[in-house]
C-alpha cells in the first residue's frame, strides 16, 4: 500500500458483553488477543478503535426479540481491494457468529485512500 493507492478497510465489531436483557461476556481476553494475533499475521497490523456500546436485535430476522444492549469492540484492518479480502473477512464473520453466539457480527468495508 502506497500513497495514493486505493485500499479497502474492514471493521469488525466485536461483542465484549451483553448488557441487557441479562449481563454476561461475550468476547473474552483469550478471543481478543487471539483475533489480534491472526490479523497481524495474516494483514501486518490493525488498528483498535474505543469501545462503545450499540443496541439492536440479536438476530435481526427474529422479530419476536426484544432488543438488548452489548458493548461492543472494534477492529479496522487495510487491505488491498481484492475479491479474496472480501472471501476473508464473510469467512471470519461467519466464524465469529458462531463462536459469539450472535446473529449478526458487523464487519463494514468501505474504500479509503492512501494520502
Amino acid at each position: 500500500m502506497g500513497p495514493g493507492e486505493a485500499v479497502w478497510r474492514y471493521t469488525i465489531t466485536i461483542p465484549l458483553e451483553e448488557i441487557r436483557p441479562r449481563k454476561r461476556q461475550k468476547a473474552t481476553a483469550e478471543d481478543l488477543n487471539n483475533l489480534q494475533q491472526m490479523l497481524v499475521e495474516h494483514f501486518g497490523r490493525f488498528t483498535r478503535l474505543p469501545s462503545s456500546p450499540g443496541y439492536g436485535l440479536r438476530d435481526p430476522t427474529g422479530s419476536d426479540q426484544a432488543p438488548e444492549m452489548n458493548y461492543n469492540t472494534y477492529f479496522a484492518v487495510l487491505t488491498s481491494p481484492v475479491p479474496e479480502a472480501d472471501a476473508y473477512f464473510r469467512a471470519l464473520r461467519e466464524e465469529l457468529e458462531a463462536a459469539l453466539d450472535e446473529g449478526v457480527i458487523l464487519v463494514e468495508r468501505q474504500e479509503v485512500w492512501v494520502p
